[in-house]
């Protein structure tokens, strides 16, 4: 299964590299570096917003802990994270 991260802006993007930073025990530091240069290389490589690009499988785990964590905290100060991973299927052609 293809995993793609759609990204609605720039600043969500940020917000999770900034989680990453802040919570260094809640993620192991090899996924947590690997994650966090992945998303700075998904910011460098964004030519607009909304973006998507496919997740690198051993990526996939920790941004949706990620994403889910922060949607958690943004809800509870009621504001919104449209940012989410989406699984699509791989289809033989």
């Amino acid at each position: 299964m293809l995993t793609t991260l759609w990204a609605a802006n720039a600043d969500e993007i940020d917000d999770l590299i900034i989680w990453l930073d802040n919570h260094p025990d809640e993620v192991d530091p090899l996924s947590r570096d690997a994650v966090a240069q992945w998303l700075v290389e998904f910011l460098r490589n964004a030519e607009a917003f909304p973006s998507s690009a496919a997740v690198p499988e051993g990526a996939v785990d920790v941004l949706d802990a990620v994403i889910e964590d922060w949607t958690e905290v943004l809800t509870a100060h009621d504001e919104g994270f449209l940012t989410e991973l989406k699984k699509l299927r791989n289809e033989a052609s």
